[in-house]
């Protein structure tokens, strides 16, 4: 899939299984910038360390956060 002209920042949110990852991983192969969410942060390091490994023109940056908390998502929005 090429969706390079969708730009290259990207939010995703349940990054670390799923469809989440398999999203990830789409973005990270067409050198996207993404802001990964998910509540694990053992699981985010994974993550990041996979794709930046198998697609080393994408960058990762992992936030710990529990979408369903509304202070999780101020805080996460700052």
């Amino acid at each position: 899939m090429n969706l390079k002209n969708v730009g290259t920042n990207v939010l995703i949110t349940g990054a670390t299984k799923g469809i989440g990852r398999a999203i990830t991983t789409i973005f990270a192969q067409n050198e996207a910038h993404i802001a990964v969410a998910a509540r694990n942060e053992a699981d985010l390091m994974q993550l990041k360390q996979e794709v930046e490994d198998q697609f080393a023109t994408a960058k990762i940056y992992p936030f710990t956060a529990d979408l369903g908390k509304k202070e999780e998502v101020l805080a996460f929005a700052k």
